[in-house]
């Protein structure tokens, strides 16, 4: 008995006497805690998710109003471009932007569109420029060299003013646009200018 007792008291008291089961030792939870924890992990992952439909509710009333507004702003502007047209006062912007208008390389009837891409930009100008070719009221060439000017130069009055109240200097914003854009339509007019003498002297030398 002796001896066994001594055995006990060794072993309690030996290098392996912290050994415990695993449950002790390393902290493990029993099957009901860890499914309790699941499930507060579900529902804090459910929790996370409800906030989507508002968004999309939200997003979806915001789309419909910003197309709504463009769609009254289009309508606005072809309606006031018909009562210049009507009033003959299209035709009076064109002669007093005329100078302008040919500096760039533009024809005057390209004038009342030329103010509406710098004044309210692209989203709004190439709309009523497609309209305009569509109907006949602006030729197709004088479209297409409206098109390159615009391309570079365009919302000069949105983008000026934006940067300007940043510190920028405005010479920066509108020269260097203005000056790429009178490039492009004079190479554009050059261009097409080289392509009619090159097709009217391949029909010269063209036999009958």
């Amino acid at each position: 008995d002796k001896r066994d007792s001594r055995r006990q008291e060794a072993a309690s008291n030996g290098p392996f006497a912290n050994d415990r089961p695993a449950e002790f030792s390393l902290g493990a939870r029993s099957p009901s805690a860890a499914g309790a924890s699941a499930a507060a992990e579900a529902a804090a992952g459910v929790r996370g998710l409800a906030p989507f439909w508002p968004v999309i509710r939200e997003w979806a009333v915001g789309s419909s109003l910003l197309t709504a507004r463009i769609a009254l702003i289009l309508l606005g502007l072809m309606t006031g471009e018909r009562l210049l047209n009507e009033f003959g006062l299209v035709r009076w912007l064109g002669r007093k932007l005329g100078f302008l208008m040919k500096f760039f390389g533009l024809p005057e009837e390209a004038a009342f569109l030329w103010v509406i891409c710098n004044t309210l930009g692209l989203a709004y100008g190439a709309g009523v420029l497609r309209r305009e070719v569509e109907s006949g009221s602006l030729s197709r060439g004088a479209g297409d060299l409206l098109n390159h000017h615009i391309a570079l130069s365009h919302s000069l009055l949105e983008d000026t003013l934006l940067y300007v109240a940043l510190g920028v200097n405005a010479l920066w914003i509108t020269v260097p646009r203005l000056l790429l854009a009178l490039a492009a339509v004079w190479g554009r007019r050059a261009e097409l200018s080289l392509a009619r003498r090159r097709e009217a002297a391949g029909r010269r030398d063209c036999p009958r």
